[in-house]
């Protein structure tokens, strides 16, 4: 597992968060086309999950993917 630290945790938790609340201010203003489906409230399970893998590791995220960190 490649560690990571508590920050580094919080970090991307906050990131996720400060992204989904802009594509939904973006969207309500119209411009971004489409539909939005945020991960509010889920941002641990990527995080957490993204945080366990091996580098050799693959993930595959069809579901509110924009959300998962790289």
């Amino acid at each position: 597992m490649v560690p990571r630290t508590q920050v580094q945790l919080a970090y991307q938790l906050i990131r996720i968060r400060l992204f989904d609340e802009r594509a939904l201010e973006e969207f309500s203003r119209r411009t971004l086309s489409g539909t939005t489906h945020t991960c509010i409230g889920q941002e641990a399970d990527a995080v957490g999950v993204i945080g366990a893998l091996e580098r050799s590791d693959i993930v595959f995220s069809n579901h509110r993917g924009t959300s998962w960190p790289t």
